[in-house]
């Protein structure tokens, strides 16, 4: 997406400095960017990036970026925000990534490996928690 906007960019580079990486997208698209990693970014545009450490290894598994988009699509669509509502939109993102780490760790414990299902399966449970 970085090349897209008209910035060179790859891989390294964007593992060297991921939050000017993000900052980069949430600028140029004025838009909330939530970057997903062992430490994810949330950034919007003007503000400083935001970080939800993952409480397990365990969420890198195919398919837990999905169930993360899932979650924050339908917290998204229950939630009514002021249109250019950037701060607002980033706090739902930081909870919805806290609650996706959650999930992971509950449907992990005991270290066992899990799959994004396990993750989803969880949800209730973790918004519980």
């Amino acid at each position: 997406m970085l090349r897209e906007l008209g910035r060179d960019a790859d891989a390294r580079s964007v593992r060297a400095d991921p939050a000017a990486s993000a900052a980069h997208v949430a600028e140029a698209l004025g838009a909330v960017v939530l970057l997903k990693g062992a430490t994810t970014l949330v950034v919007a545009p003007g503000a400083q990036a935001l970080e939800v450490v993952a409480p397990t290894h365990r969420l890198a598994v195919a398919g837990s970026g999905d169930v993360l988009a899932g979650l924050l699509g339908a917290a998204l669509a229950a939630t009514r925000l002021a249109p250019g509502g950037h701060d607002a939109l980033a706090a739902l993102a930081v909870e919805g990534a806290r609650l996706h780490g959650r999930a992971a760790a509950l449907a992990a414990e005991g270290d066992v490996p899990i799959v994004a299902l396990d993750v989803a399966a969880r949800l209730a449970d973790a918004q519980r928690a």
